[in-house]
Formats: C-alpha cells, sequence, structure tokens
C-alpha cells in the first residue's frame, strides 16, 4: 500500500544522500551528487517508500563498489518526468544474471550480505508510482539504476 500526497523528490534524494555521504566515506568511495540546476521536482507518491527504494539502490552500490570507487547519483528533469540515475565503479552483474536481477530472493552473488529481494521490492514501488527501474549492468566496469518518474508540472 502506498500513501500518496505530493512530495519534494530533491528533499528526499538529498536526506538519503547525506545519510550515506559518511558511509561511503568509511568505505573509501566517492559518492556525488548531481542536481543539474532542479530546485523543483515535486512527484505524487509515497516518500517512506521512495526513500525505500533511493536507500536500497544506494546501500547495493555501496556494497558491490570496491575501495577508490565512485558512485554517482544524478537527478534531471526531461519534460513531465525526473531521472534519476545512480552509477557505479563496482564490480557488475553479468550479462546470464541481468534479466533475473529484479526477481524476488535472486542474488546473482551469494558471498554478499542480503537476500536478493531489494530490487524486487523496489521496482513493485516504482512500478506503483507509475514510473520505471532499469538496471545496466557490465561486469568489472559497474552498474546504472535508472528510475523514471512522472512529476508534478507546476504552472509559472
Amino acid at each position: 500500500r502506498i500513501v500518496s500526497e505530493e512530495i519534494d523528490l530533491l528533499y528526499i534524494i538529498e536526506q538519503v544522500y547525506n545519510i550515506y555521504k559518511q558511509k561511503a566515506v568509511n568505505e573509501k568511495i566517492d559518492l556525488s551528487l548531481e542536481l543539474n540546476d532542479n530546485t523543483d521536482i515535486c512527484i505524487i507518491g509515497d516518500k517512506d517508500r521512495i526513500r525505500q527504494v533511493i536507500i536500497n539502490i544506494l546501500d547495493n552500490a555501496i556494497k558491490y563498489t570496491p575501495e577508490n570507487g565512485n558512485i554517482t547519483v544524478s537527478v534531471a528533469r526531461i519534460q513531465k518526468y525526473v531521472k534519476i540515475i545512480i552509477t557505479d565503479t563496482g564490480k557488475g552483474i553479468s550479462q546470464k544474471d541481468l534479466p533475473h536481477i529484479k526477481e524476488k530472493f535472486y542474488k546473482a552473488d551469494n558471498n554478499v550480505r542480503g537476500t536478493g529481494i531489494g530490487l524486487a521490492v523496489a521496482d513493485e514501488i516504482i512500478k506503483m508510482h507509475s514510473g520505471e527501474l532499469n538496471i545496466s549492468s557490465e561486469v568489472g566496469k559497474g552498474t546504472a539504476v535508472e528510475i523514471i518518474l512522472p512529476i508534478i508540472l507546476k504552472e509559472n
């Protein structure tokens, strides 16, 4: 179930980023945030569920990125949508595993903590918000998770 209300998406992203910034420093990972001059991006949705998705994806990025790696969170408004892309320079996901990565309990790497339900839940939440969650990856180069959500267009 989701509780729908107007939410400031950038506020949620900045909140989660600030929480994970110290964790990234502790893991010797460079975490950066690119807001692309977007000052007002509002969506209709459940702020707790959207926060849960961002946390899950950032947590995965840190979990799979080695020391001296990079993680970038970028946010761009594209017409009636917002695109959030979280990229990392982690170990990546094989082409064999990639089609299954959003299935419940599927884990590409059983040596890493977690249950394998995070991306499945994130995908469900984004779909409940009329959005898309796309994942692209290359072994040894990293992963990019793209979240696309409809925004509220404000009259000037």
